[in-house]
């Protein structure tokens, strides 16, 4: 049990551990499969030094990903790659990888918007 005269102490820990949780959250890329079929999708991140790999489901949504932006592949086509900064929001439509929020509403790194000219636009590509 804690005691009495800790509970302020303990409630302002908890406070900044959910916020900077949250934080964190919203500086990740989130990525939704809006395809009926699954999709291959490749991390690239820190200019190539890390890697990883992940098997989209259909309606599958993948999140907490590119904390600090990074290239994502689809299907290991290096015709179908698009850079994605912190806080981007995308999904797969028939294949292709799209912003799922207009570029004056989605904010990337740096508070400022993505490239992208709206909802439905494609990420630019590296």
């Amino acid at each position: 049990m804690i005691p009495r005269a800790s509970w302020p102490l303990t409630a302002l820990a908890f406070a900044a551990l959910l916020s900077a949780t949250t934080i964190w959250a919203e500086a990740a890329v989130t990525l939704v499969n809006r395809d009926d079929k699954d999709h291959k999708l490749t991390v690239i991140e820190e200019s190539g030094a890390k890697t990883t790999e992940h098997v989209l489901k259909p309606s599958q949504v993948l999140e907490g990903i590119c904390e600090k932006g990074c290239v994502i592949r689809i299907n290991d086509s290096e015709e179908e790659e698009y850079e994605l900064e912190a806080g981007d929001k995308v999904s797969i439509e028939e294949g292709y990888l799209y912003y799922d929020e207009p570029a004056g509403t989605q904010q990337g790194a740096g508070g400022t918007p993505p490239a992208a000219p709206g909802a439905g636009a494609e990420p630019k590509k590296p």
